[in-house]
């Protein structure tokens, strides 16, 4: 009985690696602005948006192709179960050491870089996705700027890099600064630069000052 069962277990095991199916390019990204109806830089398609890159892709490997509506991607997807024999066939764009590898060229029709994933023998974008790219980035950064922050008050609020001024913090650059009076996390060179420029303006206005008073008495 349990023998059946292992057994059973194999056979859906194996039947889901053969029919699981894969895009073209990363769902990850190609999902984050999948659906609003324009086919944005990192995708290949969007319902409701005409410009479709699918007859392209198709031509590309020679075989009909059209859109993925759930992903943005194309359809037919690639069949992970063929990938990795070394034989580009069918939906793939490259496999392993084969001969032929379109990434290149659908980066070119798209606008961006791509290379072969041998894992899924699809593409991978070389360059970093912005973090603009991601809709839920951007309502948080307008969501954030609806906050009103009171530097000084010792919370980090809306765009406020750190709070309290004078205190240490860490910059976007992962360097060590300090707060500045604006709640600005600034790298300490540059704060000790700004100081003197300041010092030397004051001492500048203090002589202006004096020579005016000089001129008058």
């Amino acid at each position: 009985m349990k023998k059946r069962i292992i057994y059973g277990l194999l056979i859906i095991i194996l039947s889901m690696g053969v029919f699981a199916k894969v895009g073209q390019l990363d769902w990850s990204i190609t999902d984050l602005r999948c659906g609003n109806g324009v086919r944005d830089k990192y995708e290949l398609y969007d319902a409701g948006d005409n410009d479709t890159l699918c007859d392209e892709y198709g031509k590309l490997l020679g075989i009909a192709a059209v859109g993925d509506e759930y992903h943005c991607t194309c359809l037919p997807r690639i069949i992970p179960a063929f990938c990795g024999n070394d034989i580009r066939e069918g939906a793939e764009l490259c496999d392993g050491s084969a001969a032929e590898d379109f990434c290149p060229e659908l980066g070119e029709i798209m606008g961006v870089k791509l290379k072969c994933n041998p894992k899924t023998c699809g593409c991978d974008f070389v360059e970093e996705i912005p973090e603009s790219y991601n809709p839920e980035y951007i309502e948080m950064l307008e969501n954030l700027t609806k906050i009103k922050a009171v530097c000084g008050d010792k919370k980090v609020q809306g765009l406020e890099d750190c709070d309290p001024p004078k205190s240490l913090c860490k910059t976007n650059t992962g360097k060590i600064g300090e707060c500045n009076s604006e709640c600005k996390c600034v790298e300490k060179n540059f704060l000790e630069e700004t100081s003197e420029t300041n010092k030397e303006n004051k001492t500048d206005e203090t002589k202006e000052n004096r020579n005016k008073q000089g001129k008058y008495d």
